[in-house]
């Protein structure tokens, strides 16, 4: 289940994001599609090894070279114990994307965010 997020600043910022994880967050070939086949040979060494413990979707990140709140697609899964995030670069820029657990402030002026939950996904 996802859900949908407008966040907002005094200063003007706006955002909506879509975060979480659809129907098709354990779907196997859509995980492939979107990601290349390099960056995924861990994951397919764990599914080999009997790995059932993964998921696929948005995240809340914010993007170091645009300076920016976006959703970040991201895979998550856990190998000898340790839990692996794949997240594909930035949509906007291309640029790294920190994964982050809260809004945090504001991009453009720094003072703290407003977040409104604008509904649900699936």
């Amino acid at each position: 289940m996802g859900q949908a997020l407008n966040i907002s600043c005094e200063c003007g910022y706006e955002k909506h994001l879509l975060i979480g994880e659809g129907l098709m967050a354990m779907n196997k070939d859509l995980i492939r599609f979107t990601f290349a086949q390099y960056d995924l040979t861990d994951f397919e060494k764990a599914l080999a090894g009997g790995m059932t413990n993964f998921s696929f979707g948005q995240k809340l990140a914010y993007c170091q070279k645009c300076a920016d709140i976006v959703g970040a697609t991201t895979l998550r899964y856990t190998v000898d114990g340790q839990t692996v995030f794949l997240t594909k670069p930035c949509d906007q820029c291309n640029g790294d994307l920190l994964l982050r657990d809260s809004i945090g402030q504001c991009p453009m002026c720094g003072k703290e965010l407003h977040e409104q939950q604008a509904g649900l996904w699936d």
